[in-house]
């Protein structure tokens, strides 16, 4: 009886043993809740697209012209804006007339003609032969110019000229005011040398001098201005600046009212 009463006391403490483990699960048991925050995902800003056919701020209107087998394609300003008036190319779309115009300022017809402005592209056969940038009708960032070579392949670039809003990237430009408003001498560079047109003001604003240099020397008509705008002096030099063979300058002198005094 003894042995039987032991037996029964062990399996009824085996039982509640067993029924403590299922209401008392172990914490291994459990996955605990930590409370960590999850970082947000940072939200990607759309970036903005830019706006068809606006191009420094400014409306323009796309279109080309084809003559032939040479097509333009180009933009001009649906509102025309004065160009710098001592540019002395200034380029501008007639859309009647379905043409191309260059001029300097005092020329300029902006009744007739839309201002160019944008993206230009020149095509022979769809091939590019030029393509630059217009900003307010003149000539701005890098333009450049391609044809077959001497071996007549495959067009290749044929020139590279880099502008700043109509001058030269590298021409040295100074004002008579802090305010740059006022134009006095334009010199243009060209790998280093000078090269293109030069321009020089009177304080009043008309043209003091105007010529151009050939890698650093002066080539062609060079004109002297009186204040009044009339014509002071015509030097004339050799039309390359590697013609050894070259003639002295000729020159040709007027007075104020445009008489010549010196021939």
């Amino acid at each position: 009886m003894r042995i039987i009463f032991v037996l029964i006391c062990a399996f009824a403490s085996l039982n509640l043993y067993a029924q403590d483990l299922d209401t008392n699960p172990l914490e291994t048991d459990t996955v605990p809740d930590l409370k960590i925050k999850m970082p947000k995902e940072k939200k990607t800003v759309k970036e903005a697209k830019p706006k068809k056919n606006v191009f420094y701020g400014k409306k323009t209107r796309k279109t080309f012209i084809k003559n032939g087998s040479i097509t333009e394609v180009f933009h001009y300003l649906t509102v025309n804006e004065q160009p710098n008036k001592y540019i002395e190319e200034i380029y501008s779309y007639n859309p009647s007339k379905k043409r191309i115009y260059m001029s300097n300022y005092q020329k300029l017809d902006m009744d007739d003609n839309k201002i160019l402005h944008g993206p230009y592209k020149k095509m022979r056969d769809n091939k590019v032969i030029e393509e630059g940038f217009f900003y307010i009708g003149v000539k701005h960032g890098r333009w450049e110019k391609f044809g077959n070579d001497v071996l007549d392949r495959d067009f290749i670039m044929t020139e590279k000229v880099k502008y700043n809003r109509g001058f030269l990237k590298d021409s040295k430009v100074q004002y008579y005011d802090e305010q740059r408003k006022k134009l006095k001498e334009v010199i243009p560079i060209k790998d280093g040398k000078e090269d293109g047109v030069y321009y020089l003001y009177h304080p009043n604003g008309n043209l003091a001098i105007k010529g151009s240099y050939q890698n650093g020397i002066k080539v062609g008509l060079w004109v002297e201005y009186h204040t009044n705008g009339k014509r002071k002096k015509e030097i004339t030099y050799s039309k390359n600046w590697y013609d050894k063979n070259a003639e002295p300058p000729q020159i040709r002198e007027y007075d104020e009212n445009g008489r010549i005094i010196q021939n």
